[in-house]
């Protein structure tokens, strides 16, 4: 019998197992797919100049759990320029994006009023010819959030926004150097594989449990497998544990009811990605646009272009989140990569940039049958949700992962806090240290 099993190796299930090998726990580690990582994945081709991110890309704001592991793994930072445009109206104007957003964040509500959905807000609390920030407002929750504004809560939303728009000079964002990857494998290495092990090509189909004891009910490379253990850390991305989408993992008994609850009150966002590498630059030739680290276009299928500034090579990545991404998911993959092709030509005024691509490669995780989605959001009322999924279940179960986080949710860094966290807690209550008033 295990000490502990974790499903996933993703960021969070990673992090978790490390703490626990650490501390002498005999782990065992699954995950379904043919490699640890998770929704952080780095393709590298020759034809690409640079690695290519399919999932995470970007290190949000300073947070010390992802700078450590950066530090220990030798990795290097390059910081994204804050360079914004608006297509509107069929041009680009740069734009200082808080202090566009600003007359929506001087309206938003108190921490104690009621919650609603950021979409009825955002129609009352700004004219209509208020066109540039009611578009932006819209692109930031859409896209940035991968979020549908009618089923996001307003509360959650203001939340994130006063926090960057206070610290918007401390607040920076920054790209791995060589790859997110690297920092995948920094977490790899630091494992203690004489107490860890790792199954890949594992699927966890059901887990049966009491307290004190689980049984993980899995298919690995076809054939069926059960895991014993005394505890469980769950790491798996949040429509997985919702059970209203396959491939779904049955818990026997259910998570008790308030568990159930705050799994309903949060959503898996969509988002959709092309990365496309072109013979020339050709965005380069117009001064102003070649800038742009970011250009917004609120009227498009692809509703953000953004170029990997500040390395200067020929390649643009095409972004759809929310409501735009899942009118996006049932499309052929060529005729997404088409419709990418036709934004860029739009917003850069370039007739047929298809005749300067040399590749392209799309990654939409709705796809993804261990993801179902890109990363999680709060539903009105649903403020709380994360707080109560990082409480352990009768001290057996454990629920990790972005979506379990309060302060960094959909983020690596909240993945990686998550993770530990976890450990902690498992560690502590086994050492008879109360964690947080039980939930029955």
């Amino acid at each position: 019998m295990w000490d502990v099993v974790v499903v996933g190796a993703g960021a969070a299930g990673l992090a978790a197992a490390e703490m626990l090998g650490r501390a002498g726990r005999t782990v065992l580690l699954v995950e379904a797919r043919n490699r640890i990582g998770g929704r952080i994945y780095t393709w590298r081709d020759s034809i690409f100049p640079i690695p290519v991110e399919l999932g995470a890309e970007f290190v949000h704001g300073r947070p010390a759990v992802t700078l450590r592991l950066l530090r220990q793994g030798g990795i290097g930072l390059m910081q994204v320029p804050e360079t914004h445009g608006l297509f509107l109206e069929g041009r680009v104007q740069a734009i200082d994006l808080v202090r566009t957003l600003r007359p929506l964040l001087e309206q938003l509500p108190p921490p104690e009023a009621p919650d609603s959905a950021f979409a009825a807000f955002l129609e009352q609390a700004l004219p209509q010819e208020q066109t540039a920030t009611r578009a932006l407002a819209r692109i930031v929750a859409e896209s940035f959030e991968a979020a549908d504004p009618e089923q996001l809560s307003l509360q959650a939303l203001a939340e994130d926004w006063r926090v960057r728009a206070n610290e918007a000079a401390d607040y920076p964002q920054f790209r791995p150097v060589g790859g997110y990857d690297r920092l995948v494998e920094t977490l790899y290495r630091r494992l203690n594989l004489t107490r860890v092990r790792v199954h890949l090509q594992t699927v966890v189909t059901g887990v049966r449990w009491e307290p004190g004891r689980v049984e993980v009910h899995a298919q690995q490379l076809g054939q069926p497998r059960v895991f014993q253990a005394r505890a469980l850390i769950l790491t798996v991305p949040l429509p997985l544990l919702q059970g209203d989408q396959t491939p779904a993992l049955h818990v026997d008994p259910p998570l008790p009811e308030p568990w159930r609850n705050a799994l309903a009150q949060l959503e898996m966002g969509a988002a959709v990605r092309v990365n496309l590498c072109f013979r020339e630059a050709f965005w380069e030739t117009h001064a102003a646009l070649r800038e742009l680290a970011f250009i917004h276009a609120p009227d498009e299928r692809f509703t953000t272009i953004w170029q990997p500034l500040p390395l200067r090579v020929p390649v643009l990545l095409a972004w759809a989140g929310g409501p735009a991404a899942r009118r996006l998911a049932d499309w052929p993959e060529e005729a997404v990569i088409q419709e990418a092709l036709r934004t860029i030509g739009r917003l850069y005024g370039i007739q047929d940039p298809g005749r300067y691509l040399v590749s392209a490669c799309l990654c939409d995780w709705q796809r993804d049958p261990f993801a179902q989605g890109a990363y999680s959001y709060v539903r009105p009322g649903g403020i709380k949700a994360r707080r109560v999924l990082r409480r352990p279940v009768h001290d057996t179960i454990f629920l990790a992962g972005e979506a379990t986080d309060p302060e960094e949710p959909a983020t690596v860094a909240g993945a990686l806090q998550s993770g530990y966290r976890a450990a902690r807690d498992l560690l502590a209550t086994q050492a008879g240290v109360p964690i947080t008033p039980p939930i029955d």
